[in-house]
C-alpha cells in the first residue's frame, strides 16, 4: 500500500487513502479496515481525497465525476455522480459541519473546471462557475474564506498548451474570486491548506510556501533540488 493521504480526527479515529481504496482505524492505528474503494458498489472510479466533517460523517471525492458520503464511519456510502465519466474531483474541504467546497475538472477534449458547494454537509451540491482556464487541484475552506490552488492553462503557438501556477482567494464562500500575486517558478500548485485564518501552506512542484499573515505574503519554507538525469 502506498499512502496518498493520512488524516486523524482524534487520537483513535483515523483514515488512510491509497490509490485504490481508503482504510479506517478506530484504535489509533493498531488495526485497519478497508472502506470505500474501486470495488464498492456504485463507485465508477477511485477515491482522490477525503475529509472528516465530524465523526462519523465523512465526505470523499473521486474520479469519474463522483463524490462519496458516509454517516456511519465509512461502513456504508452514498454515491453521487455530479459530472461525467471524463471528470475528476481532486479535493474537498469543509469550514463547518454544513458548508463545504469540492473542486476538480473535466478532462480533454472538452476541458472545464469544476467547483461545487454544499450547504447541507455534502448531501446535495451546487456547481458554481469559475474562469474557463482555471485548473483546480486543491481547496482550503476557513470560515467564509476559500483558497483554491492549481494552475492556469495558457495557449501557445509554440507548445500548444502551457501552464503557470495559480492561487485564488474568495471572501464569500466561493462566489467571487481574486487572484493572489505570488512570484513562483513552479508550473503549478498541487495543495493548499490553512490551519486558521492566518497560517497556511502551499505546495508547488519544487517548493513549499508558508504564510503567517492571512495570505498577504508567502515565503519559501522548503525547496527541492531539481531531478538530475543520470547516465551510466
Amino acid at each position: 500500500m502506498e499512502a496518498k493521504q493520512i488524516e486523524f480526527s482524534s487520537e483513535t479515529d483515523g483514515w488512510i487513502r491509497d490509490l485504490l481504496t481508503t482504510w479506517h482505524t478506530e484504535d489509533g492505528g493498531n488495526t485497519w479496515e478497508h472502506s470505500v474503494n474501486v470495488l464498492t458498489q456504485g463507485v465508477r472510479g477511485q477515491p482522490t481525497r477525503l475529509f472528516v466533517i465530524d465523526p462519523p460523517v465523512i465526505v470523499a471525492t473521486g474520479t469519474a465525476g463522483q463524490i462519496y458520503r458516509s454517516e456511519d464511519g465509512g461502513r456504508t456510502w452514498q454515491i453521487q455522480t455530479l459530472a461525467g465519466e471524463n471528470a475528476d474531483f481532486t479535493d474537498v474541504c469543509f469550514s463547518d459541519k454544513q458548508d463545504g467546497i469540492s473542486v476538480g475538472y473535466v478532462g480533454e477534449p472538452s476541458f472545464r473546471p469544476l467547483v461545487f458547494v454544499t450547504k447541507d454537509g455534502g448531501k446535495t451540491w451546487l456547481e458554481r462557475p469559475i474562469g474557463d482556464q482555471v485548473h483546480p487541484w486543491s481547496v482550503s475552506f476557513i470560515s467564509d474564506e476559500v483558497w483554491l490552488a492549481g494552475d492556469e492553462r495558457q495557449k501557445s503557438s509554440q507548445v500548444g498548451m502551457s501552464t503557470k501556477p495559480l492561487l485564488l482567494h474568495s471572501l464569500d464562500g466561493g462566489l467571487h474570486w481574486e487572484r493572489v500575486s505570488l512570484s513562483s517558478a513552479d508550473p503549478f500548485f498541487s495543495l493548499v491548506r490553512f490551519a486558521d485564518r492566518e497560517h497556511g501552506w502551499l505546495v508547488g512542484r519544487d517548493n513549499l510556501y508558508r504564510t503567517d499573515d492571512s495570505g498577504k505574503t508567502w515565503k519559501v519554507a522548503l525547496s527541492l533540488a531539481p531531478i538530475q538525469n543520470s547516465s551510466n
